[in-house]
């Protein structure tokens, strides 16, 4: 599988382009312009959750690509409520964004020669998700699991016991080998967070 990584923003997100089946993960401040530099062919926008880190170009990427966007309903009033932030002290007024479709836990999303399974695992936000290819053993997990680390949960929606319960029921019963592409910092692999996260011991 081939995974252009592109890191930008207030707080260095990452997001994934996936050329071959024209995928975007998630959509970091900055991201637009390298869209448009690259000629990136973006069919589909999948947002792992709807923090404005991850979702700050998602409408101007989407207005230039004209792709889908999917986002889990749960974080949807982040996506619509461009004022949201301001109660937190960003003051960076977010355009809308809507959904064409609604991530559902176990449903499988074919983009190109890929088959993607939806896994929900709130506790960061209501609406996390990570996106599970079993074929080249990859999961992109959002703001879910870090390497050596694991989400905030003190954010609104957030929580502690949610969100380690997921991760051990949904992530971490998930094979090794499996290559972990983070919303912040570098890659990791299942295997070795089983073994040296601290969060999940």
């Amino acid at each position: 599988m081939q995974v252009e990584v592109y890191t930008g923003g207030l707080l260095e997100t990452n997001a994934y382009y996936l050329p071959e089946a024209a995928v975007l993960i998630d959509a970091p401040q900055g991201i637009v312009q390298v869209v448009k530099d690259r000629q990136w062919k973006v069919d589909w926008l999948f947002f792992t959750h709807g923090h404005f880190d991850h979702n700050w170009d998602g409408a101007q990427v989407q207005r230039l690509t004209q792709c889908r966007v999917g986002y889990h309903r749960a974080d949807e009033s982040m996506f619509l409520e461009p004022d949201l932030w301001k109660r937190f002290g960003i003051e960076e007024k977010f355009e809308t964004l809507k959904a064409d479709h609604y991530w559902q836990e176990g449903e499988k999303i074919n983009a190109g020669q890929y088959e993607f399974s939806v896994l929900h695992v709130p506790g960061h936000s209501p609406g996390s998700v990570c996106f599970y290819e079993p074929k080249n053993q990859v999961l992109f997990g959002g703001d879910v699991l870090f390497r050596g680390g694991v989400g905030r949960w003190d954010l609104p929606g957030g929580s502690q016991e949610i969100l380690l319960s997921g991760i051990r029921e949904k992530l971490l019963s998930l094979p090794d080998e499996v290559k972990v592409f983070p919303g912040h910092g570098p890659e990791t692999t299942i295997g070795y967070e089983r073994v040296t996260n601290m969060y999940l011991q």
